[in-house]
């Protein structure tokens, strides 16, 4: 199904597109800044339909809600143990890595979403200020 482009649509996609991986909830407090007349449930229904039309991912992350990213190219990400923020990552043949998965016997990979854990920049960048002081 793919997403009709409606005011309230344009103001979802580009709420995702200024945000970095955001969940439903920041998506809303952006698109409720610019028109306060947008529900909830339009606003979760956008981006449902988006991502169910490939529009967006919807990235179902460990430890953190879920969220959504405009690229849509074969990507890894990394969350941040210390703050959550999601970062893209990239991972040199993705493709690859799906062929040469074994343990579904009788099965069928059709795809794989990577994640790694760690520090962003900012919480590394603070953590090594603590330890040199």
């Amino acid at each position: 199904m793919r997403t009709r482009k409606t005011h309230q649509t344009e103001l979802v996609m580009q709420a995702v597109s200024a945000l970095d991986h955001p969940t439903a909830s920041a998506v809303l407090e952006t698109v409720h800044a610019q028109d306060p007349s947008v529900s909830r449930a339009t606003v979760f229904r956008v981006l449902a339909e988006a991502a169910e039309s490939g529009e967006l991912q919807r990235l179902v992350l460990a430890g953190s809600s879920d969220c959504f990213d405009i690229t849509l190219c074969k990507h890894a990400h990394m969350v941040c143990r210390t703050c959550g923020a999601v970062s893209d990552v990239d991972l040199p043949d993705t493709e690859q890595l799906e062929k040469s998965a074994v343990g579904v016997s009788g099965g069928l990979i059709e795809s794989c979403h990577v994640q790694f854990f760690g520090l962003c920049p900012s919480c590394y960048a603070k953590t090594q200020l603590k330890n040199n002081i």
